[in-house]
């Protein structure tokens, strides 16, 4: 929908490097944990290659993880933490007697789990927990006494079951208040468009967009004739709901792709993509005869400027383009209001003839 923000924690590249980081800490921690097990540990069987090889890989793979951490892939995530779980349940098996007497493999489990719940979706969540209960549950059968393994992984399970649940949905929770978070530092309360801040970060991402394809890139700079004399005459709500109703309008004549914003007390601003000068043009002389149709406590108007990045201006930054769109807003202030006008780089504009309906859309 235009004017409105993208927000998602999954989205976020600070969100995923701090998750790679997190992995990578969590196997290094695995490895150090499991030296200190097979050091501490009196039985000298511990100390033999294969639970020093598999205690030095988990903490080597953390290491190359860390360094990794802004690029390596999100697909590798989840079979990094079963590698861990794996990489768990090989040191118990190679622990042999001591492991089978004190039963500490369950606790291993509990972190990649918590770690998966809470940063990967719920499927893969599932996913990890069903493969961690059936290693769990393999090395019991196969070094365990049933008596013991049962209780014991019926007790691990619970607890990984519990925790997987709590975190799932202290995710879910985290993300639904960042993602309401995210929408009111990026929407306008009143209209509920995308504000100032919420319009230049989506507009950078066009403008790079634009640059990269070759196609132009318009901006129309909108603000509300004597808006203060409305407020002044009527009151503030008349004034809001004068502000609500033309956001409204801009909101059903602008196209999906479009990104409409109030960027100040009465301005609006309008991106649209793969527009040229003559296009946008049309479409702010089409707004304008649009907003004189508004229900309101008193006639309305709006002056516009108008700007464009052509396909051989791919040098010019987004603060160019809405300062030449200010400008020639400012230069239809100047000229009488209820008018358009274009930026600097282009000549004087014909007058287009009047467009259609305003319930119309712009393209």
């Amino acid at each position: 929908m235009p004017g409105t923000a993208v927000d998602g924690l999954e989205h976020s590249a600070a969100f995923l490097r701090s998750r790679n980081r997190l992995l990578a800490a969590l196997l290094m921690l695995g490895g150090t944990a499991a030296l200190l097990v097979a050091v501490l540990n009196p039985d000298p069987a511990t100390r033999g290659p294969v639970p020093l090889a598999i205690a030095a890989g988990a903490f080597l793979l953390g290491i190359v993880c860390l360094s990794q951490s802004h690029r390596f892939p999100t697909v590798a995530v989840l079979p990094l933490a079963l590698l861990g779980q794996l990489a768990s349940t090989a040191l118990a098996w190679s622990a042999g007697s001591f492991e089978v007497s004190t039963g500490t493999l369950g606790y291993s489990y509990v972190w990649t789990c918590a770690f998966v719940a809470y940063f990967l979706p719920w499927r893969q969540a599932v996913f990890n927990l069903v493969a961690t209960l059936s290693l769990y549950a393999a090395w019991l059968a196969t070094s365990t006494p049933s008596a013991v393994a049962r209780p014991r992984w019926i007790a691990v399970a619970g607890v990984l079951v519990v925790l997987t649940l709590v975190i799932g949905k202290l995710r879910d929770e985290v993300q639904r208040l960042v993602g309401e978070l995210g929408r009111e530092a990026r929407n306008d309360p009143l209209t509920g468009l995308l504000n100032r801040r919420g319009f230049l970060e989506a507009a950078e991402v066009e403008l790079a967009r634009a640059v990269r394809t070759g196609a132009p890139l318009s901006v129309l700079a909108v603000d509300v004739d004597h808006f203060k004399l409305l407020n002044d005459g009527f009151g503030h709500p008349a004034g809001d709901a004068a502000l609500e109703a033309l956001g409204a309008l801009l909101l059903g004549l602008a196209r999906s792709h479009d990104l409409v914003a109030r960027t100040g007390g009465e301005e609006f601003s309008l991106l649209l993509p793969g527009t040229d000068l003559s296009a946008a043009v049309h479409v702010a002389e089409r707004l304008r005869h649009a907003v004189q149709d508004l229900s309101a406590a008193r006639p309305l108007s709006v002056s516009i400027g108008v700007d464009v990045l052509e396909p051989q201006q791919g040098d010019r930054e987004l603060d160019d383009l809405l300062l030449g769109a200010d400008r020639a807003l400012y230069r239809a202030k100047e000229h009488g209001r209820n008018r358009v006008e274009v930026g600097p780089p282009h000549p004087q504009h014909p007058q287009p003839e009047p467009g259609p309906a305003a319930t119309d859309r712009l393209h």
